[in-house]
C-alpha cells in the first residue's frame, strides 16, 4: 500500500462479497503489506482507507485456495455521476437507488441522474435497484474510477423490477 509513492504505516481494509454489498468486518493492518485469509471465493470488492481518509479500491475475483498480489495507490475521494435507465425501455429510472460498496445508497432524480461523492479511486462494483435496503440493489457493472478527477459513467442500464 502506497501513498504518494511512499509505503503507508497502517490502513483499514474492507472486503465486500459481490452479492452481499456490506463489509463482513473491517480489518486494521500495520505496515504497507498484508496477507488476508478467509476471503470468500468469487468476486469481492476491496476498499482500503489510510490515515487522512485517502482510499483505494480493487475488485478481486478468486477461486478457492487461490492467492493474489495487488498493488494499490491511495488518493483523495472522487465522484461518479451518470444516468440510470431501464434496460428494456431505456426510460430514466426515477426513484431508483445507486451505490458502490462502502457508500450509502443514493436516489436518482426524475431524469435518472445521480452523483456519488467521496469514492475510492480504482475498480469498483456499481449497484442499482428499486430501494435503499439490503437485497434491493444488484450489481450492474464494474467501473474504473480515476484519481484526481470527476468520473462520468454516462448512461447505465439496469433491469428494473
Amino acid at each position: 500500500m502506497r501513498l504518494d509513492g511512499v509505503p503507508v504505516r497502517s490502513f483499514l481494509l474492507e472486503v465486500f462479497p459481490e452479492e452481499v454489498r456490506e463489509s463482513e468486518r473491517p480489518q486494521a493492518f500495520m505496515g504497507d503489506q498484508f496477507e488476508l485469509s478467509g476471503v470468500p471465493p468469487g468476486r469481492n470488492q476491496l476498499i482500503v482507507t489510510v490515515d487522512g481518509g485517502q482510499r483505494a479500491a480493487a475488485i478481486l475475483d478468486m477461486g478457492p485456495g487461490e492467492t493474489a498480489f495487488l498493488e494499490l495507490t491511495a488518493s483523495p475521494g472522487v465522484s461518479l455521476t451518470g444516468r440510470l435507465v431501464d434496460a428494456a425501455t431505456r426510460a430514466p429510472s426515477r426513484a431508483a437507488y445507486v451505490s458502490i460498496p462502502g457508500a450509502g445508497p443514493t436516489p436518482t432524480s426524475e431524469e435518472g441522474r445521480f452523483t456519488l461523492h467521496d469514492l475510492p479511486a480504482g475498480q469498483v462494483l456499481f449497484y442499482a435497484g428499486p430501494g435503499p435496503y439490503p437485497g434491493t440493489l444488484s450489481p450492474v457493472q464494474s467501473v474504473r474510477l480515476l484519481p484526481g478527477q470527476d468520473n462520468d459513467l454516462g448512461e447505465s442500464a439496469h433491469h428494473a423490477p
